[in-house]
């Protein structure tokens, strides 16, 4: 491996060339030089708007592998990370079996480690995901896992969740829950508005996620347990969130970029493929959490990676499973939407979201690993289904044209690099 990647932006704080063109070498997987000077070489990575950052971390993506492996392997959720600029990624446990002892942990951690992308489980809170029975979490956190979740599965007893934060607290552990009160949304097909009325849907209420968002942190509150607010949808949830961030600094919270990008409107034409969890809601909604994530209060955005099999997702509306995947297009969809800056994003994706699973972040400077991602802001291209590295194609985006694009990844002394 020798790479050259010429007259990017740094983007990384506090770092002396922050915010300036720099020209880094990168042989056999170390920074060997990181300068402003020019490096004569035809072998190297350019681009119109080219940056540089430490490479970033997606928090919930799903892997299908053990139990779903016709969904997605760790080996293609790692290709599919890489495309997308993603260098770790902290996966739920939603497998069968679930990741919730010991012996799972090890699994993911083994099965992983030659890929390039470094992968890092989540342990199950309860067992089965089921919020029944609290799972192994202490010895699960000894075998590695980052942080204790259901992923998918809402943890709707109070008891359950408040002894897994208590049990958290022990090790600064990090609890994430998705909000979402299953009896109030119930069947619920979409978000309960105009649309769904005009479509004739039955609607999820924005109550359903705030009651049980209230709910969680008066738990972290009482439990001094670090908190991540996973994947919120509802305008009501910024200003709950902005409420508890004044008297606690352990509350996080992550929202969908599917959520920033689209509104309820896209349902229209009731195609499933924007069935997701959570829904899809208002333009109030969407423009308060991107307001969120601009002031700050929102600390993360999320690809809600969700493979799903075409069996899953291509029938009627009301039969089709919620979800789609994210890992390759979360920063396009974003970008070509003008949604956040680079700046801002490679704070989010390489910082923040490091700081809330506790993750060192990389070095930059001669000599240390090299775990980067370079990227364009204005490269052009079109996202076909010759792209999707998933077993499944369950994106809305299939076709779409987008202007941004990661151009290479490297970490773990591999390299991807794009070819378009």
């Amino acid at each position: 491996m020798d790479i050259v990647i010429e007259q990017a932006t740094l983007l990384y704080p506090d770092h002396k060339y922050h915010g300036q063109k720099v020209t880094i070498r990168v042989v056999d997987g170390k920074i060997v030089s990181i300068d402003q000077k020019k490096i004569n070489t035809p072998d190297k990575i350019t681009g119109k708007n080219l940056f540089v950052s430490p490479g970033w971390v997606d928090i919930g993506a799903q892997s299908g592998e053990p139990g779903y492996e016709h969904r997605e392997t760790l080996n293609t959720l790692s290709k599919a990370a890489a495309f997308g600029g993603y260098t770790t990624l902290a996966i739920f446990p939603n497998t069968k079996p679930a990741l919730h002892s010991k012996s799972e942990i090890e699994f993911i951690k083994q099965k992983s480690r030659p890929l390039q992308t470094e992968i890092i489980p989540i342990g199950a809170i309860s067992k089965n995901c089921q919020g029944k029975e609290l799972a192994e979490m202490i010895d699960m956190h000894q075998t590695g896992a980052i942080a204790y979740s259901d992923g998918k599965h809402p943890v709707y007893d109070p008891g359950v969740i408040m002894r897994a934060m208590i049990y958290a607290k022990h090790f600064e552990g990090l609890i994430i829950n998705h909000p979402n009160d299953e009896n109030i949304s119930g069947p619920g097909l979409m978000h309960e508005g105009a649309v769904s009325q005009r479509l004739g849907l039955k609607g999820i209420p924005s109550m359903a996620e705030t009651i049980m968002l209230q709910r969680d942190l008066r738990l972290a509150q009482y439990s001094d347990c670090r908190y991540l607010a996973h994947l919120l949808s509802a305008d009501e949830s910024v200003s709950l969130i902005k409420q508890a961030k004044k008297s606690n600094d352990k509350i996080f919270s992550s929202v969908s970029y599917l959520n920033l990008v689209h509104t309820d409107d896209v349902l229209e034409q009731f195609d499933s493929i924007y069935k997701q969890s959570p829904p899809l809601r208002t333009e109030k909604d969407r423009k308060e959490l991107i307001k969120g994530i601009q002031d700050g209060v929102l600390d993360i955005i999320c690809s809600n990676h969700t493979p799903l099999e075409v069996e899953k997702k291509d029938l009627e509306f009301a039969y089709a499973d919620a979800g789609t995947l994210g890992l390759q297009i979360c920063f396009a969809a974003l970008n070509t939407k003008n949604i956040i800056s680079p700046e801002a994003w490679a704070y989010k994706a390489a910082f923040k979201t490091r700081q809330i699973l506790n993750l060192t972040v990389p070095n930059m400077v001669k000599g240390s690993n090299a775990d980067l991602t370079i990227f364009d802001t204005e490269h052009e291209w079109v996202y076909d289904q010759k792209d999707i590295l998933s077993p499944t194609i369950n994106s809305p985006f299939m076709g779409s044209s987008f202007k941004g694009k990661v151009l290479a990844t490297i970490s773990k002394n591999k390299a991807w690099l794009a070819t378009n």
